[in-house]
């Protein structure tokens, strides 16, 4: 007879438990097995390069503002959130004062520090004592600007400045937690294969119909409440970088995947323009959809002469790249018409300076990346602000002085560019573009990253050499905190990735010995690497040394299929070329 009573049921339970922990420990020790066996046989998982999620997602339910009272019974509200810079003021707001808020992403973020010349500015023209108070925060895209504006309605502002257009790029996360837990567990193989198996293709974009409409629909929001609740807006349509700056589509990658792609490219590369720019106008027509096209051909027509259509081949690749870091013309356009039709006011800066750059499409001359234009062009985009609140009539504007106006706009349009400023930039975008190389992923090179090294060739050839000539000049910024790799990208890695750009850098300057000990270089470090043997096959064909470049590339297809689209395409493509 089995015993019965408390004891041989409380002892049954230990026994549960018992088995259940040793089942545990024998999953767990099998699990770790397993992935020491994967990460003696393939290396440590490369770091994926996720968002901050508490930054990006979770600090949104939280307010931008915290409040603390004062002795004199005012209240003090100070910017708390992570990344935002130190700004603070009082409620209630003292009487006769002008309280303007500044929202946007990173081109708003120095708003209300020591270096914005915006109140001095409407100070100076209105004769009132003016606050202004920023909001930017790097990254921000619409829907994140329009939760600070729901919020800074409760403070008493007379005017709010929106500048929105860029980082509208986030796709549909509905549950953010369990993303962050999925960029957790990537750091193992075995859950990285798992998820590999299980899905279906790579995460699928947003269409961009539906990305402009969204746009639209979050400035329309910020407008109809703030306005709802008394308060004046001006929404501040954003320039970007058309020239300098190329798409990013497709993870930055300019996708390879056309006969007539692949012979455009070849024929631009060896300078025979005439028939690059026919294959890529071809290419376009069939391909209506794709941005990098459109932006190469107006590279050539700009090499062409034919600058009217280059800068509206410009402005069309920046109006189709999806998702896009930057503004574009088309979002420009969205956020003048919303202006107009809601009661707000337009600060046109997309249309100001595109009207003073050659072939209406900015690049390097006035921006230092893809939507940060130069510090000299702030007064330029203040004095645009100023402008759009006169246009809406308010603190009666009929009496302001704008006798200051005839003798510094000159000056205001065409800034004095200060060559230190411009040092700092190119060290900068140097920086950026070692980034960009290095969170690049497998569909292809950077072409922003490329473009960016080309401009440091070009510009300053001996910070470039400084800058790319060893992993140590840049890896310490890849551990500081706010850096997008968060710390994880290892001495080997980053070396690899900016040689492997740097060949295709050197390639398209026609500096092929440089090319090929870059990506010779790449491959002793990691002889595995797709993309610097690609790279190195395409740099052989440009030396003529065609045989080792088809072998190069066979040597890739028979390596495996997982990523060898690109080397088949141009196997192919070469062996059906006359010898």
């Amino acid at each position: 007879m089995k015993p019965s009573g408390p004891r041989s049921r409380r002892s049954a339970r230990l026994q549960g438990v018992a088995v259940a922990l040793a089942s545990t420990c024998a999953i767990a020790g099998c699990f770790a097995l397993a992935e020491g066996a994967l990460r003696w046989k393939r290396g440590a998982p490369p770091a994926e390069f996720t968002s901050r999620f508490d930054y990006a997602y979770f600090a949104l339910g939280r307010p931008f503002f915290k409040a603390e009272k004062l002795p004199s019974g005012l209240v003090l509200y100070k910017s708390q959130r992570m990344g935002a810079l130190p700004r603070s003021f009082v409620m209630p707001k003292p009487e006769g004062l002008l309280r303007i808020f500044v929202v946007g992403g990173s081109v708003a973020i120095d708003y209300g520090g020591p270096n914005d010349k915006l109140a001095g500015l409407i100070r100076r023209t209105t004769g009132r004592d003016v606050e202004v108070i920023g909001c930017g925060m790097g990254a921000y895209d619409s829907r994140r600007e329009l939760a600070i504006v729901r919020e800074i309605i409760a403070y008493q502002p007379d005017l709010i400045v929106v500048f929105s257009g860029n980082n509208e790029y986030y796709n549909d996360i509905p549950y953010p937690r369990l993303a962050y837990l999925d960029a957790r567990l990537s750091r193992a193989w075995l859950y990285r294969d798992l998820r590999s198996a299980l899905q279906s293709g790579p995460p699928r974009q947003l269409p961009l119909p539906t990305r402009l409409r969204r746009f639209e629909d979050n400035l329309r929001a910020m407008v109809r409440e703030a306005r709802g609740n008394g308060v004046a807006v001006v929404l501040t349509a954003l320039p970007a970088n058309l020239k300098d700056s190329a798409p990013t589509s497709d993870g930055g990658a300019m996708p390879m995947n056309d006969r007539r792609l692949l012979e455009g490219w070849e024929a631009w590369e060896n300078g025979r323009l005439q028939e690059a720019s026919s294959l890529l106008r071809e290419y376009s027509r069939l391909h209506p959809g794709d941005p990098y096209s459109r932006f190469y051909l107006a590279k050539i027509l700009e090499r062409q002469g034919r600058t009217d259509e280059a800068g509206r081949q410009y402005a069309a690749a920046s109006d189709l790249d999806n998702p896009g870091e930057k503004s574009s013309p088309m979002r420009a356009e969205i956020v003048r018409r919303v202006a107009k039709e809601e009661g707000a006011a337009a600060a046109d800066f997309e249309g100001t300076l595109r009207g003073l750059a050659a072939m209406r499409a900015p690049g390097f001359d006035f921006f230092k990346d893809a939507c940060h234009w130069r510090q000299e062009y702030y007064p330029l985009a203040n004095l645009t602000v100023l402008r759009a609140i006169d246009g809406l009539g308010l603190w009666n504007s009929r009496a302001w002085d704008w006798s200051w106006l005839d003798k510094e706009e000159p000056g205001i349009r065409r800034p004095y560019i200060d060559p230190r400023l411009t040092e700092d930039m190119m060290r900068l975008m140097l920086y950026s573009a070692v980034t960009k190389a290095v969170v690049s992923d497998d569909r292809g090179l950077s072409e922003e990253a490329i473009l960016q090294f080309q401009s440091g060739l070009e510009r300053a050839p001996a910070l470039f050499e400084e800058i790319t000539g060893s992993t140590a000049a840049v890896a310490e910024k890849f551990h500081e905190p706010w850096h997008p790799t968060q710390g994880r990208a290892d001495p080997v890695q980053i070396r690899c990735k900016t040689l492997t750009h740097l060949g295709a850098v050197f390639r398209r300057r026609g500096l092929l010995v440089r090319s090929l000990t870059s990506f010779d270089e790449a491959l002793r470090l990691n002889p595995k690497d797709y993309q610097p043997a690609l790279g190195r096959a395409l740099t052989l064909r440009r030396l003529g040394r065609l045989k080792e470049a088809e072998t190069q590339l066979e040597k890739l297809l028979a390596a495996g299929p997982a990523k060898s689209g690109e080397a088949r395409q141009w196997l192919d493509y070469w062996r059906s070329r006359p010898r």
